[in-house]
């Protein structure tokens, strides 16, 4: 399925949600957009193995995914013409048409389905079958109180949840009160022989003294454009930072190590501590050496790794931050004791023009 994205900035982490849902792909085919191919994409790519494919410059329809983005659009766009969908839903129609278009057989892929040429496997359309989209439905109310409110609500189907309940658990639009949730126990509101009057009168009773001179249904309906905005459908971007290192690359190196008193010391990785955890890389530790050797830390791989990295950043000019070179020195002091008052922790002070 499509990964809903509100800025360019989720890149990273919208891949993470790709690979710890498919799989690592073989490859990352981009358009030399900055956010494809960016050095946190890149991370990604090089601990997982991924091949990044780019097209040449001002030459998009090199993509082969361009083309298939077009039939979806199109495809969306028939679909809400031909439902009177509102435009506020158009990521969940999109998502709907991706869905099905991966189930459609296609004759480059010898009439196979995309579905079955990635995973190996023929898709079920069971629920496909059972509801079109936003095709109007009475779901289940588990919160209705006896006998003032129906047990059943009417709604519209606006996809399927795929990773929510069983086979045939769909997206439904409440339509009193405007979110969207999975519910797998509904039925067709389009049975002339089986309404559910009750419902109607309420739905109705509810717009009436809520709309006093403005249009409910575009004053009050909530604008979803990322799946965070579904209600029961918490989707939460992965903020985990892949480290650059690995942990026999952090030996011997050396870095400015900023304590809680204000000192700053010349810190050394020496060792890594060898125990029965060592297969867990969060566990993984190192003694580290401050100064002439007076100190010591025992400081973990993940904290070891953000900090050389930060580090290393900052004098690369990376993330947007100043670029420090440097110069000369200007002068020093030393050697130095530890009962001087100079002293900050090295047996020298060096003054450095950047």
């Amino acid at each position: 399925p499509p990964f809903p994205m509100k800025t360019d900035s989720e890149m990273a982490s919208t891949l993470e949600d790709l690979i710890r849902l498919h799989g690592a792909p073989s490859a990352l085919f981009s358009d030399n957009a900055k956010a494809q191919i960016g050095h946190i994409v890149h991370e990604i790519l090089r601990m997982y193995a991924i091949a990044d494919l780019v097209c040449e410059p001002h030459h998009q329809h090199h993509n082969p995914a361009e083309r298939r983005i077009q039939e979806v659009k199109k495809m969306s766009n028939s679909m809400m013409d031909r439902t009177n969908t509102p435009p506020n839903l158009w990521i969940l129609c999109v998502q709907h048409t991706v869905y099905t278009l991966s189930r459609l057989s296609v004759a480059s892929l010898n009439w196979r389905t995309p579905f079955q040429a990635a995973f190996g496997q023929q898709p079920d359309i069971s629920a496909l079958l059972a509801f079109r989209w936003y095709e109007p439905v009475y779901f289940f109310a588990p919160t209705s109180h006896f006998p003032s409110t129906p047990r059943e609500r009417k709604g519209r189907i606006v996809g399927i949840a795929e990773h929510q309940g069983d086979t045939l658990t769909f997206l439904v639009l409440d339509e009193l009160s405007h979110k969207v949730v999975a519910r797998s126990e509904l039925r067709s509101a389009l049975n002339p022989l089986h309404p559910n009057l009750r419902s109607e009168s309420t739905l109705a009773i509810s717009n009436s003294t809520s709309d006093e001179g403005e249009d409910v249904a575009t004053d009050n309906f909530q604008h979803i454009s990322n799946t965070t905005d579904l209600a029961a459908v918490p989707v939460n971007a992965s903020e985990l930072k892949l480290p650059r290192f690995t942990p026999e690359q952090l030996l011997g190196v050396t870095f400015v190590r900023e304590l809680d008193d204000g000192k700053s010391y010349r810190a050394k990785i020496v060792r890594r501590i060898k125990d029965k955890q060592d297969e867990d890389r969060a566990a993984i530790k190192f003694i580290v050496e401050l100064g002439e050797g007076e100190y010591d830390e025992i400081l973990t791989y993940n904290e070891l790794s953000r900090i050389v990295e930060d580090q290393q950043d900052l004098t690369t000019g990376d993330d947007n931050r100043t670029k420090h070179l440097f110069s000369h020195i200007l002068d020093h002091q030393g050697p130095l004791k530890n009962g001087n008052p100079e002293y900050m922790g090295s047996s020298w002070n060096v003054q450095v023009k950047w």
